[in-house]
């Protein structure tokens, strides 16, 4: 790190470089991301992969984006789930789209929280028939298990979801 003016606040202080344009900006102007901000995108594109950001590049393309991915998360955060034994309440929710499957989790509520995120990013509010699936892998000694599931997106309206919870077998 070099000691060069910042492109925002003009200062001479030890600079980091924009991942975007290059632009030198200090420690507390620039903005910095975690490499793991976006994970929950299928594919993140390679501009918010970077990691350090001066301010105007930060706000003319990647807080939009971060805006947009945060409302995603909280859509799938409260989306209702409902496990594949649970066909008792979901019998009336038409099944109209494909399922998505998301493989290679070490987390079962990572998983399923994926699943409700590509869900979500669609505008689906259900899913259904979630069937997740631990398996062992082995590495000699050591052993872990990885998690892989699938899930059917659906529009559920209010009539469809039962009111009478007693009939669960598994709440959410």
């Amino acid at each position: 790190m070099e000691k060069v003016a910042c492109a925002t606040c003009q200062r001479a202080r030890t600079t980091l470089r924009c991942g975007l344009c290059d632009a030198p900006a200090c420690k507390t102007c620039a903005h910095l991301l975690d490499e793991d901000a976006f994970s929950f995108l299928p594919a993140v594109p390679d501009h918010l992969t970077k990691g350090i950001y001066c301010h105007d590049c930060f706000q003319a393309r990647i807080a939009g984006e971060q805006e947009s991915y945060e409302r995603t998360m909280a859509a799938a955060r409260a989306i209702d789930i409902y496990l594949k034994d649970q066909g008792k309440e979901t019998r009336l929710i038409r099944r109209v789209s494909p399922p998505v499957t998301v493989k290679g989790c070490s987390d079962r509520d990572e998983l399923i929280l994926r699943l409700a995120f590509l869900a979500a990013k669609d505008g689906f509010t259900t899913l259904v028939d979630v069937d997740v699936v631990g398996e062992k892998v082995r590495l000699g000694t050591y052993q872990k298990v990885v998690y892989r599931g699938s899930a059917v997106p659906a529009h559920a309206r209010a009539d469809q979801i039962p009111r009478d919870k007693s009939l669960r077998h598994n709440p959410n």
